[in-house]
């Protein structure tokens, strides 16, 4: 399973979920349209839980809010907050001093 966050429709991380190896979604096919998925919710920061078949087709698990999804195993947390911080949600720069 992987874990994608999107910022107001553009995919800002992807992370394995559950446990799994290490292994990401490379497919710019898939990756363009979780990205169309993205842009069609109205919700600034979201998650999407996709899932691999059997049959190598990926399945949207899960869409949710972003504010209430922990983040993944091995999420690597000081890069997805430094994307916030410096591409997406310049007002937060003054809160984030931490990072």
């Amino acid at each position: 399973m992987e874990m994608f966050f999107s910022l107001n429709g553009k995919l800002i991380s992807c992370d394995p979920n559950s446990y799994q190896h290490d292994t990401l979604i490379s497919n710019d096919k898939i990756l363009l349209k979780l990205s169309l998925i993205a842009n069609k919710i109205n919700s600034p920061y979201m998650t999407i839980d996709i899932v691999e078949s059997k049959q190598h087709e990926w399945i949207i698990l899960e869409i949710g809010d972003g504010g209430v999804s922990g983040p993944s195993t091995g999420m690597n947390l000081q890069n997805h907050w430094l994307k916030l911080k410096n591409n997406h949600l310049p007002e937060l720069k003054d809160f984030l001093f931490f990072i």
